[in-house]
């Protein structure tokens, strides 16, 4: 969906991953290049107003000199991560698994594959491609 929205000119956010596979990277980078056009990779957590604020607080002296910043997201869940609820009614009627698929291989329907794919090398990257996003130009 990026590489069309960028080859329609358009400029585009999208939420991490980036892709599904580090390997499919470097023609998002070139269809980016070759646009001219914005791309933002986000991650929900940074992009909420807390964090936006903490630049100009930080810019401001009101907190002295920063001398160590440390973050860190954590999944601690009684499940594990990524293992989300499967909605009772969902369906291969209710669910759009073909568009799903997307440029994966083709397989059989699955909730499990549609609602918990982050467990699924067929797309996922694991965490490394899910939590972080560092593209520069």
């Amino acid at each position: 969906m990026t590489q069309d929205a960028l080859a329609a000119r358009k400029h585009v956010y999208i939420e991490k991953p980036m892709t599904h596979r580090w390997e499919e990277g470097e023609a998002f980078i070139a269809a980016a290049e070759k646009s001219g056009k914005v791309v933002q990779v986000g991650s929900q957590y940074t992009s909420m107003g807390c964090a936006q604020k903490s630049t100009p607080l930080i810019k401001s002296g009101q907190l002295g000199q920063i001398t160590l910043v440390e973050g860190r997201f954590h999944r601690n869940t009684a499940t594990g991560a990524w293992y989300y609820p499967i909605p009772p009614d969902a369906s291969p009627a209710t669910v759009d698994f073909k568009s799903f698929l997307g440029s994966a291989l083709t397989k059989e329907f699955g909730l499990r594959r549609f609602f918990q794919w982050r467990l699924f090398w067929d797309y996922s990257g694991g965490l490394p491609m899910d939590l972080s996003c560092a593209w520069h130009p």
